[in-house]
């Protein structure tokens, strides 16, 4: 071959392989190879809501979602490389809880990210401070007490009951700052003397019922107002089939039967009442004593999971001293320890008690009563 043929030989060669190289970096998106990747592949969260990004790494059009609708995206689609933040609620639940987060193109595989949120702290350690009195501006004797949001303000009411009648405290404070105003007599109708107090929505129509209990038997006043205007009916006797007379009366769902059932105490011992109808027509009929291991004669009882294990544990007052009976069974069936004196540095005799997040910090705090006056254990155990 002549100069003149190889010069022009590796010229067409030298062309070719430009072209081709031309050729094979200027490919259009669809005939590229598509990929599409992520990091990370897995996150461990914590408890508390927050958010962290993904990287998307692709050459496509792509969707993310997630199989759990607490952890959601800052964009639910896109092209080409982009940093998706991920944003996730609080987990208020012992347990950890999972999600699947996909990421989704055409033609590819899918890539995924598995997120598992670990469980908030249990708060299974209470420990209650020396007793307060007259907190909050509740300076009252009395018999019984109670708390509950009356008025649909986002904080917790004060009612207490005695020989004299009925108190209402208005929290005119919020969830972390409570104070309460000077009481009111006969407050929204209920103009009764008793030994307890207690509210509870018994016939399911969104606003709350109150039941009173004493000497002379059970009271029902119908709340025929509303969440934020309570209005009460005069009372009814013995309603629902709670034909009792007693100290104390709680309302719990002690068998987590989607209905409440009642629980009572007086000198002679704790009687339990099962609800053998539903949460919009209460039927009471059947009456044990020394329910389910509690064999206490008392002035109060209450219930409080206060150990945070899903389970309701009970509380008694009265002259004697306070009681704890723990829980050991389960939601659907109870069994309760023998009673433990003193429980958690609660040391007070009293009339009534009660348990309530007082304070806005994840554990409950407990207000005692009786003719000396409102005494108040803050629970230290903040989670």
């Amino acid at each position: 071959m002549n100069r003149k043929n190889l010069i022009l030989f590796v010229g067409i060669i030298l062309v070719i392989t430009f072209l081709t190289n031309c050729n094979k970096n200027e490919l259009p998106n669809d005939e590229q190879e598509k990929n599409l990747t992520v990091t990370p592949t897995s996150k461990t969260i914590t408890a508390e809501a927050g958010s962290f990004d993904i990287i998307i790494s692709s050459n496509i059009d792509w969707t993310i979602t997630s199989d759990q609708d607490w952890c959601t995206f800052s964009a639910n689609s896109g092209s080409n490389d982009a940093t998706i933040t991920a944003n996730y609620t609080e987990n208020t639940e012992t347990t950890q809880r999972t999600a699947t987060i996909t990421i989704n193109g055409i033609d590819v595989n899918s890539v995924s990210v598995s997120v598992t949120q670990q469980g908030r702290e249990a708060a299974n350690n209470p420990s209650f401070a020396t007793g307060v009195s007259n907190p909050f501006g509740i300076e009252e004797t009395g018999g019984g007490i109670t708390f509950v949001d009356i008025d649909n303000d986002n904080d917790m009411d004060a009612f207490t009951i005695d020989g004299y009648g009925t108190e209402f405290f208005e929290n005119i404070g919020n969830l972390n700052n409570p104070n309460f105003t000077t009481s009111v007599l006969t407050p929204f109708g209920i103009d009764e003397t008793a030994g307890s107090i207690v509210f509870v929505d018994i016939d399911d129509d969104n606003d709350l019922d109150a039941f009173t209990i004493d000497g002379y038997g059970t009271e029902f006043f119908e709340n025929i107002g509303n969440l934020n205007n309570p209005n009460f009916t005069t009372s009814v006797s013995n309603p629902f089939g709670i034909d009792k007379t007693g100290a104390g009366i709680t309302f719990v769902d002690i068998d987590n039967d989607n209905d409440m059932d009642v629980f009572t105490t007086d000198g002679y011992g704790t009687k339990f009442i099962e609800n053998i109808g539903n949460s919009k027509n209460p039927n009471f009929e059947i009456i044990i004593a020394t329910p389910f291991g509690i064999n206490k004669a008392a002035l109060n009882i209450t219930f409080v999971d206060i150990d945070d294990d899903s389970d309701m544990d009970a509380f008694t007052i009265d002259g004697y001293g306070t009681m704890f009976f723990e829980n050991t069974g389960n939601i659907n069936n109870p069994s309760f320890t023998s009673g433990v004196a003193t429980p958690f540095g609660i040391d007070d005799t009293a009339w009534g008690i009660i348990f309530v997040d007082i304070d806005d910090d994840n554990d409950m705090d407990a207000f005692t009563l009786d003719g000396y006056g409102t005494e108040f254990f803050e629970n230290m155990n903040f989670k």
